[in-house]
């Protein structure tokens, strides 16, 4: 049953919420976060508010529990993101007061965050709701020649910035140990090994055919140019071809060939590059395959190669891939056993690709403190805060860190230091053998100071579910080695114009645009508009993002890494322009594959 009128529109709850914005708006001004974010959002947020209050929506009782869950997550991530500034705030005053206030500020604020949340919802689900056009599809000469002038497009925005000014590529701190892993013959699959096999396939071509590694360093660039492109083109020409307006494919069209994160990341030596291009490349084959839009061998190649590619090429990307594969299997397994068939071989050759073949290889593989980066950050904030340890505990930790060293040592967004001093310690081994103890150690600790752990995962993690920070997006040049690898400027004209431009995009007005957390939550919402309308497809299509950021929020090393959750920024368009266009689900399943 549908209600007539929701009370929540009535004229004295349109002022309580009027209020909330307010001090959401007031409150927020403190917040270490993007406030051009919170700007956009509470904006959109009060012009849903008025047209909702207008119409009076009526939704169904499960669209309201859906609306009703996502809010309260939305307010607990603003909450949860700027508990460390309340905490500051509330330490630095010396009114009783004031203090009290800032508290009943801080629940105002979630309660402020749920009505954006909640009105956004109702709005964007009322106008897809009231959408009545039917798509045009192209034909297949247009579709052809979108997909040749995209691909075209993409490639000579990438090459326009690579070719005079940034010869042979971006080679950073971790593509120059993949390539002196290379030049030694002694692998490490710290950077994923499978990877590093990719970059020697071409950096031997470029010495076998030029004798230059700069010449190999660039060949591996125009690969990865042309591979994104080809991916993207990909995703672009078939939402053109699912119905999606061309006006709207092209927008996104102009949006990866401009914006300059996706043209510094083209020629960057990074695994999550390619890494992202596969996760597309899943999303996309996967939706091709379950939509049967001209489904043929060349889908299933495609979804195998996606699917390998998203186990390989990040060390979380496997275990993201499992999810995904259970998920499927509750969702379509009957259905689709085929495909269920296809992942769980793609699953068991990652893992003889990842275990017994690097084994046989002697790859060695990442120290066991490198998955410790939350937990190891909330037991140092606990220490650093000043907490009580008890002598066992004491005793413990002293096996594997200098105790005294930890308050100094503490980032709050960064394990590095502490992780370093783990492993400058050198006693790892004992860490190893006794991971029951230090389990035990960790619980009794949470079991006592819980706001320090969840501060302490807040901080460590908050840059890929909130808002938007101040941290490096992306890198340049080519780090200095000792295997003459050199950057190469052909022209400065375009090498200080490239620059410039990047820095337009560190202004308040264009910060939204390399948001991490805004695009979460819009790929966030874009999955509850499909619950609400019950399209399984659609919905299941944001699971690859989202379970790689739930990998990043239990294991990021760095609170907000653009490059670790890049695949959100590839797949983003994909998922938003599925969940606007198309045609309300049922309940019924989706057609077995042919």
């Amino acid at each position: 049953m549908e209600r007539n009128a929701d009370r929540l529109y009535s004229c004295p709850f349109l002022v309580l919420q009027l209020f909330l914005l307010y001090i959401w708006f007031l409150f927020l001004r403190h917040s270490d976060s993007y406030y051009s974010v919170y700007i956009l959002c509470g904006g959109l947020g009060l012009v849903a508010l008025l047209s909702n209050y207008r119409e009076k929506p009526a939704l169904e009782r499960r669209q309201r529990r859906i609306v009703a869950v996502a809010s309260v997550l939305f307010a607990a991530a603003v909450f949860l993101a700027n508990l460390a500034v309340l905490r500051a705030l509330v330490r630095d005053t010396v009114r009783t007061l004031f203090a009290i206030w800032l508290y009943l500020e801080a629940f105002l604020v979630f309660l402020g965050s749920m009505s954006v949340c909640r009105n956004t919802l109702i709005f964007c689900f009322r106008l897809l709701r009231a959408r009545r056009d039917e798509p045009k599809m192209p034909t297949k000469t247009q579709l052809r020649r979108f997909s040749l002038l995209s691909m075209l497009l993409l490639c000579a925005a990438d090459l326009l910035v690579f070719l005079p000014s940034m010869y042979p590529g971006v080679v950073s701190v971790d593509s120059a140990d993949q390539i002196s892993q290379i030049l030694s013959g002694v692998y490490s699959n710290h950077h994923p090994f499978w990877h590093t096999m990719i970059i020697r396939f071409f950096l031997s071509i470029g010495m076998g055919l030029f004798h230059d590694l700069n010449a190999g360093i660039a060949l591996y660039s125009l690969f990865q140019i042309l591979f994104m492109a080809a991916v993207i083109s990909y995703s672009l020409s078939t939402l053109y071809r699912s119905g999606v307006p061309l006006g709207a494919v092209l927008v996104f069209l102009l949006w990866f060939a401009l914006l300059p994160i996706h043209l510094a990341y083209s020629f960057t030596m990074w695994k999550d590059i390619p890494f992202a291009g596969c996760v597309l490349l899943f999303v996309v084959s996967l939706y091709r395959i379950l939509k049967k839009l001209d489904v043929s061998v060349r889908e299933w190649i495609l979804l195998a190669l996606g699917s390998l590619g998203f186990c390989l090429l990040r060390s979380n990307g496997y275990f993201a891939f499992v999810l995904v594969t259970l998920v499927f299997a509750l969702l379509f397994g009957k259905q689709q056993r085929r495909m269920l068939l296809l992942f769980l071989a793609v699953l068991a050759l990652g893992f003889v690709m990842k275990r017994p073949v690097l084994k046989a290889l002697d790859v060695r593989q990442p120290d066991f403190v490198e998955s410790l980066s939350v937990p190891l950050q909330q037991i140092a904030r606990t220490v650093a805060d000043g907490k009580e340890l008890t002598a066992e505990e004491q005793a413990l930790l002293g096996e594997i860190i200098e105790v005294e060293q930890i308050p100094a040592l503490y980032d709050s967004g960064l394990s590095n230091p502490i992780k370093d001093a783990i492993r400058d310690f050198g006693n790892q081994d004992y860490l190893v053998s006794h991971k029951g103890a230090y389990l035990k150690l960790w619980l009794g600790l949470l079991r006592r100071y819980p706001l320090e752990f969840i501060e302490a995962w807040a901080e460590q993690t908050k840059g890929y579910w909130h808002g938007g920070y101040d941290y490096w997006v992306w890198t340049t040049g080519v780090e200095p080695n000792d295997f003459g690898g050199r950057q190469t400027v052909f022209s400065l004209a375009a090498f200080y114009l490239y620059f410039v431009y990047q820095d337009v995009f560190t202004f308040d007005l264009f910060q939204p645009l390399l948001s991490i957390g805004l695009h979460f939550w819009i790929v966030c919402a874009a999955f509850c508009l499909n619950l609400m309308r019950r399209r399984r497809v659609e919905s299941f299509l944001a699971l690859p993002v989202f379970a790689i950021t739930l990998s990043l929020m239990i294991a990021s090393p760095v609170f907000s890494e653009t490059r670790y959750d890049y695949a959100l920024f590839t797949a983003f368009p994909f998922l938003l322009l599925t969940a606007v266009y198309g045609k309300d689900g049922g309940r019924a399943d989706p057609a077995p594959a042919p």
